[in-house]
């Protein structure tokens, strides 16, 4: 038994009424409607391809060590909620929409403390699999844009 331990993925095939943050973001460009982030977005994020994700399973069903964990991510894809927000209100949208903070007293969204966690897939490289799809190629798959960097 291999242990794949995935990134938050995401990619093609993605529900448009998903309720994660990427998902959030990639409403705002459909809709045109600016990102408001009701946190300074200082959270990090580990991200993977959902294709690239399934092709590391099956990477790993074939190449990884029995009983050894191994951390699916895309390092370069490694980044803080604003930064996303940024890179999709700029990159995904072209600059149509905006990012701004709105930053409510007491928490009321309930959202969890900040996280600063950032995955290693330097085991998986090492066996020879590399994630390769960049985040903004994963939201254009997400949102069904042609064009693909």
């Amino acid at each position: 038994m291999k242990i794949a331990r995935p990134a938050q993925t995401f990619g093609r095939g993605i529900r448009p009424d998903d309720n994660r943050v990427f998902a959030q973001f990639a409403d705002a460009v459909r809709t045109g409607s600016d990102i408001i982030l009701h946190t300074a977005g200082d959270s990090m994020g580990n991200y993977c391809d959902i294709d690239e994700m399934t092709e590391a399973i099956l990477f790993l069903l074939q190449n990884g060590v029995d009983s050894e964990a191994y951390n699916v991510v895309n390092e370069k894809n490694t980044m803080r909620i604003r930064e996303m927000a940024q890179l999709v209100a700029e990159r995904i949208a072209d600059g149509r929409i905006k990012v701004s903070c709105d930053i409510p007293e007491g928490n009321p969204f309930g959202y969890a403390a900040d996280t600063g966690l950032r995955l290693s897939g330097g085991k998986l490289r090492a066996l020879g699999w590399e994630a390769k799809c960049s985040l903004e190629d994963m939201y254009r798959k997400m949102l069904g844009m042609s064009e693909y960097h």
